[in-house]
């Protein structure tokens, strides 16, 4: 794992499992991304709902203030959103 994923306070989201948002922000921070986590964070993206809760849906409010705490974890994860290469 490249970049720290806080779990603190956030384990209790969801009875089973961790949150969607949590999954995405696991994907979303190895910086030598493979094709098979690159898949999965593109289908979280793509077939999950975008919300401001965690509340069955990837809360965009989380994920923004996450990148926004982290330059690191925001280049890791918007140059692999991006599909470029790290250098």
């Amino acid at each position: 794992m490249n970049h720290l994923v806080d779990y603190r306070g956030r384990l209790e989201i969801h009875p089973y499992c961790v949150s969607l948002t949590d999954l995405l922000l696991q994907k979303l921070q190895i910086v030598e991304i493979n094709d098979k986590d690159l898949k999965d964070a593109m289908l979280l993206l793509l077939a999950g709902q975008l919300g401001e809760t965690d509340e069955a849906a990837i809360n965009l409010h989380y994920l923004a203030k996450r990148m926004a705490d982290d330059w690191g974890f925001y280049y890791t994860s918007t140059t692999n959103l991006g599909g470029s290469k790290q250098p």
